[in-house]
């Protein structure tokens, strides 16, 4: 039984996760720096690396699938070539430079019930398989746990008070093989939804991120939102997957 299968529950987002490959970075983290990177950054990760993972080469991208497409010169109408399946692919350069913060999610459909009292249940935080084989591979060993409302609060209030523009949102994951009519239309219209789009191959990552809006970055960034030590818990990423992490609620 998971906690998603008690009323209310469904969809709650209670914690993030920032998984990384230095326990230096998990101390930073808790001091309250956000060190963001662009755009560019996870598309060359992934040039560098011959690999998808925290690397990414369709970042921000659009990605159409097309059949029998003819080049003509624009002079004379003529078709000097011609092909019967395409992969486009276009990016404007200006949204590789948006910084942003990547975190993974984990909502009540993934923690298990262990044990059920008449007013209270405990439960555990669990991963699938891919999971355990990817998130130490592509992220590192330690993990930073942080509930997603106070962790909410104190870098929207920081952002705010700063004249930064944000949004933040859960990634959707999809087939990019397949044309979808509302992807296309987010890079068509330049909405900010385009921000949020990843291929399916990726759905392991359950990536939650913040973008922020009005900057613009060549190098990485560091934002400084106040400690949170007191409301974060550290742990190795191995004993994470290894289903020791969990909470227990008291309904009274």
């Amino acid at each position: 039984m998971k906690l998603s299968d008690y009323e209310g529950f469904a969809g709650k987002v209670p914690f993030l996760i920032k998984f990384t490959s230095k326990k230096r970075f998990v101390d930073d983290l808790k001091s309250g720096k956000l060190f963001m990177n662009n755009f560019k950054f996870f598309v060359d990760r992934e040039k560098e690396e011959q690999k998808k993972g925290m690397g990414d080469n369709l970042e921000v991208a659009q990605v159409i699938n097309a059949t029998d497409i003819q080049l003509i010169c624009y002079e004379t109408s003529e078709k000097f070539i011609g092909f019967e399946k395409a992969r486009i692919v276009t990016r404007p350069d200006y949204l590789l430079n948006k910084p942003l913060f990547c975190m993974t999610y984990v909502d009540a459909s993934s923690f298990e019930v262990i044990e059920e009292k008449e007013n209270s249940v405990k439960a555990h935080l669990v991963f699938t398989e891919e999971q355990k084989m990817r998130f130490p591979e592509d992220f590192g060993e330690y993990a930073l746990i942080m509930p997603f409302g106070r962790f909410f609060k104190m870098f929207s209030s920081i952002f705010d008070k700063e004249n930064i523009e944000f949004i933040a949102d859960k990634v959707r994951y999809d087939d990019y093989s397949i044309n979808n009519a509302q992807r296309i239309k987010a890079h068509l219209e330049q909405s900010t939804d385009l921000f949020f789009w990843k291929d399916s191959s990726l759905k392991y990552q359950s990536e939650y991120r913040i973008v922020l809006l009005n900057k613009d970055i060549g190098e990485p960034l560091i934002i400084n939102i106040g400690d949170i030590t007191k409301l974060s818990h550290y742990m190795s990423t191995k004993d994470l997957l290894d289903g020791k992490f969990g909470l227990e609620l008291n309904f009274k």
